[in-house]
């Protein structure tokens, strides 16, 4: 990811659609690893027919109900964006609230996630958009048709 010295970063909600994809070969490995059901199409099928609780796999990310942490976060995050929209900030306050909740461990973690280890969005020298970390989760948030969560941007000082 390209960005400048004086660029700041900043959460923001921003959409699924407007996240990179991740490249087929990457994201068969992810899919190898954490959902073997998706290695046929069928099986894929299947899997999305069962109810949420009995969908099993491997992997921490597509155990989470992201329906429920994406409303969490987006609330955490317009709460302490009233104030300021600056990483520290918002990091800090969320967190903080997360704390309120009566949330299970799964759920809180993955909350925390997304403010404490975020989705970086920025731009590389071609223009076009990047994400320096957050693939797995996106993918996860993905297939649960999430349409936006809370993502870091990289952005030019106001």
């Amino acid at each position: 990811m390209i960005e400048s010295s004086s660029d700041v970063q900043r959460f923001r909600v921003t959409q699924m659609s407007e996240l990179p994809t991740i490249p087929a070969h990457k994201e068969k490995t992810w899919v190898t690893i954490c959902m073997p059901h998706q290695d046929h199409p069928w099986r894929n099928r299947l899997w999305r027919l069962l109810p949420r609780p009995l969908r099993r796999c491997g992997c921490c990310y597509h155990r989470v109900d992201w329906v429920v942490v994406n409303t969490i976060a987006l609330r955490l995050f317009r709460e302490a964006a009233q104030v300021s929209r600056d990483y520290e900030y918002v990091r800090e306050r969320a967190c903080e609230n997360l704390s309120l909740d009566d949330l299970d461990e799964p759920t809180s973690r993955a909350v925390e996630s997304l403010f404490k280890n975020p989705l970086e969005v920025g731009l590389d020298g071609k223009g076009e958009t990047t994400l320096s970390n957050g693939r797995h989760r996106t993918i996860a948030m993905r297939d649960a048709r999430i349409p936006a969560t809370v993502a870091l941007h990289w952005e030019p000082p106001a």
